[in-house]
């Protein structure tokens, strides 16, 4: 199944924007990003990018991660976090940021319904609060201590946001209405509030502020009783059998049936029977996609 992959280029020294697209022909999304990061990795080796995934946003457990990545001593680090960025980024029609360059003056960027853009300052989060298009709008501020997004919620820690700092991206903003659907939107609420109370029970981490919460839900401050958390615009069909994958191979839900489970999150999002014959052909399809990963995933 073939994704187009929208990465937006963000020039910080002549202070432009763009949408760039490449097409992914396989699952393995963040390989075909890190080929294009690696070539503007090589004009500006202090280069910082955020990447989602096709799991990103959708809504079913333990697809509200992001990464960040940059390189270090030649080597990609990458710090991987949860929160509303990566889902609200995807819902603008981003999957990904690349910040390039280096501004001589503090910049913010703003994202808005796939429209990108720089503006001048280094604005308090009660500033750029007060300015909020909606309610849904991400603010995400960046501090020697690290990024924080909505004044509480860290997403990286003081070393990578330090970087960004150095070039110059003091803080930026996201706002959309779109989203990402599901066929059953109540039916995934309720299996993913079912999945939230087993794994708070008996899931690795039980009892932790942190988890197993972020994992179960594209946004961890709602509750997760909110069917309108999940009633959002539609993408595409591929992007919602990918997000019901991520299921199988969640370390929070260590005990349970994950083919059960799977099968249940596929229904909920596609609207069709899942059969022990289809669950058999995925396993041995993410297990072929793994193994193509390991042989040229640090290439």
């Amino acid at each position: 199944m073939e994704r187009t992959v929208r990465y937006a280029l963000i020039d910080l020294q002549n202070r432009t924007t763009g949408l760039k697209e490449v097409q992914a022909g396989w699952f393995g999304t963040w390989g075909l990003l890190l080929e294009e990061l690696g070539f503007w990795w090589r004009l500006d080796p202090s280069a910082v990018a955020l990447t989602t995934g096709p799991l990103t946003g959708c809504g079913a457990p333990g697809t509200g991660a992001m990464t960040w990545s940059y390189l270090k001593n030649g080597r990609v680090q990458n710090l991987t976090g949860e929160g509303r960025l990566g889902a609200a980024l995807r819902y603008a029609g981003v999957d990904a940021l690349l910040f390039y360059g280096r501004s001589d003056a503090p910049l913010w960027l703003e994202v808005e319904d796939g429209k990108l853009s720089l503006r001048e300052g280094k604005p308090s989060y009660t500033t750029l609060a007060a300015g909020k298009p909606s309610e849904d709008t991400v603010v995400v501020t960046f501090r020697p201590r690290g990024a924080v997004e909505d004044k509480y919620f860290p997403l990286s820690d003081g070393a990578l946001s330090r970087r960004l700092l150095e070039k110059g991206i003091s803080a930026l903003t996201v706002d959309t209405a779109g989203g990402l659907a599901v066929a059953d939107s109540q039916r995934l609420a309720a299996l993913c509030v079912d999945l939230y109370h087993w794994a708070a029970q008996n899931g690795p981490a039980a009892g932790s502020r942190q988890q197993p919460a972020r994992f179960l839900s594209l946004d961890h401050t709602v509750g997760f009783e909110s069917p309108a958390t999940y009633l959002n615009p539609a993408r595409s069909p591929e992007e919602q059998l990918f997000a019901a994958l991520g299921i199988l191979w969640s370390p929070r839900l260590e005990g349970r049936s994950r083919r059960a489970d799977t099968a249940a999150l596929l229904e909920a999002c596609l609207g069709i029977p899942c059969t022990e014959g289809d669950l058999d052909a995925l396993e041995a399809h993410l297990a072929q996609l793994r193994q193509r990963n390991l042989e040229g995933g640090d290439q």
